[in-house]
Parts: C-alpha cells; structure tokens; sequence
C-alpha cells in the first residue's frame, strides 16, 4: 500500500463503499461522473493517442548504461520505469472505474506478456501474463532488476496465477465456464470479488503494457478490457530509423518508436490525461530522470 501521505492528499473518499483494490472517491466533476452512466463500458469510453518518440538520446543513454556494467538494462524498462513515475507523479491516472463507480488504485501494478516456450515465430509458442506490483519510489535500475527477475520467475515456472486461474475456468464444461465469468463480473462490479482472483487477473491493473517492437511489428491501437479495472492499455512498436528536416532545412537522421495509447476517458479530464501523456513522453525521451526518485510528490 502506498504512502497515502503523498498519494491521496487531495482526493475525496468516501468513508464506505472502498474495494480491496481501490478506494471509493467522489471526483469534483460532475460531468466526469456523468459520464460512467452516459458510457457504462470501457469499450464505450476509450480513446486513442498514437505517438512516434523520438529515441535518439535514449538509446545512446542506453548503450552507454551497457558499458558501465548495466548489461540486463533494456529499452523496455524505460518504458515501464516511465510509466510507474507517471502514475506515481499523477496519481488521477491510476483510477478506474467498476460498477458506475470511480475508485483510486490502491497500488501501481503493471500487465505485460512474457514469451514462455517456444520461437517467437513458432505457432505453437506458449506466451504468460505477468503482473508486477511496483513501489511509486522505485528507480530505473530497481525496476529493471525487478522486471527480469519476475520474467525469469514466469518463463521457469508451469504456470503463472493468471495461467492457473485461465485453465480453472477453461477446463469446464463451455456453459459452466460462461456462468463463472458472469459471476465473476457481478462479483466485480459489486466490489466483492475475492482477492486471491484480483491477484491472479491481468486485468486487474494500473497499465497493461504489450512490447509488439520485439515481434518486428508496428504498434496497434488495443482494445480496453470491459472485465478488471485497467484503465490504460499501451502498445510499444518496432524501433525504427527516419530522416527528419529541421527547421533551417538541414537533415537529422533520428531512431523513433512507434506509441499507441487507449485509455478510458472517464477517469480524468482531457488536459490531465494529455499533461500525463507528455510527461510519460519526456521520461522516454529522458531516461535519466528515472535514476533518482526525488522528484516523487505525487501532485494531482
């Protein structure tokens, strides 16, 4: 649980109605609250932002980092070092809503995919969810060494929590299968699904993150779940080479990602989301600012 010294100074909470996962809040907009019966769905709120980053900078940072020992630093823990300040930085990011009602994360929990056997281009190739739990305070290094040890963990392992809960249900017959996940979504919307379910879920989580880039392949504007509390899904792309013109008509060759975004519109206003945005942006664009955690205040 965080430091709700930092984390919750502003926000308004209800004194009942707060989840394992999350606490109950009233947002000071009414037009946001209006809109969770206006778009009861995620499907139905989400919106989309697509983004080439420039990389140049990082990736020089990141090669340079390599020699100076840091040899299991890679391009994706930027990415997720990023996010993680983002959403400890601007805390209303880290919402959802479940059952028409807003509720703010009680942790900052990432989703990624984890190839677990096989080729990557091998059709029989088995792939795991993997959900990290991070602290708001950590910094690039200790995510990196997170991140890998929770990979290695998962690609070691027979199954992860969320393969296991994917073949309980699996495993029965088709319409006992359609009777669990139906009350397993009542469940959530009521605010009483059981922990060891949310623990489990990928789709239980601040930001589901999938890294297309290491496929060779182009991002993709992803779908938001309806089932879990994900409000954010992002889709890094392949890194790529481009000449840019700059403005007095010299040519600068830069390396770029390909960045798409969707995120649920209901949780925070637009210019909260876009201010966000830029700052996960700059953080790319900056990895250095990830190595030290001074400037987490967790301003909303």
């Amino acid at each position: 649980m965080f430091d709700k010294g930092w984390y919750l100074i502003m926000e308004k909470r209800h004194k009942f109605g707060h989840r394992y996962d999350g606490w109950r809040i009233s947002d000071e907009d009414p037009f946001i609250n209006l809109l969770m019966y206006i778009m009861p769905e995620r499907s139905d709120a989400h919106v989309l932002f697509q983004e080439d980053i420039d990389i140049t900078k990082t990736m020089k940072y990141l090669y340079e980092k390599r020699r100076a020992g840091y040899k299991e630093l890679k391009f994706y823990h930027i990415v997720y070092a990023a996010a993680v300040r983002v959403l400890a930085m601007k805390p209303k990011m880290n919402r959802f809503i479940c059952g028409k009602k807003m509720y703010m994360r009680k942790n900052i929990e990432i989703s990624m995919m984890a190839l677990k056997s096989g080729d990557k281009e091998d059709i029989g190739s088995q792939d795991s969810s993997v959900k990290i739990r991070f602290d708001p305070k950590e910094t690039l290094f200790e995510i990196s060494e997170k991140t890998e040890k929770y990979i290695k963990e998962s690609k070691e392992s027979l199954d992860t929590s969320a393969d296991a809960l994917a073949k309980f249900i699996n495993n029965a017959p088709g319409f006992v299968t359609g009777f669990v996940v139906g009350l397993l979504k009542f469940l959530d919307k009521r605010g009483w699904l059981p922990k060891a379910v949310i623990n489990a879920s990928p789709f239980h989580c601040s930001m589901y993150i999938t890294n297309l880039g290491s496929l060779g392949i182009n991002s993709i504007y992803h779908h938001i779940y309806n089932f879990g509390t994900t409000t954010i899904f992002a889709a890094l792309g392949a890194r790529k080479r481009k000449n840019v013109v700059n403005d007095d008509g010299t040519i600068k060759k830069m390396q770029y990602m390909d960045f798409k975004l969707a995120i649920d519109e209901r949780c925070v206003n637009g210019f909260y989301n876009s201010g966000a945005i830029k700052l996960f942006i700059h953080y790319i664009m900056n990895p250095e600012l990830l190595e030290k955690s001074d400037e987490v205040t967790g301003n909303v």
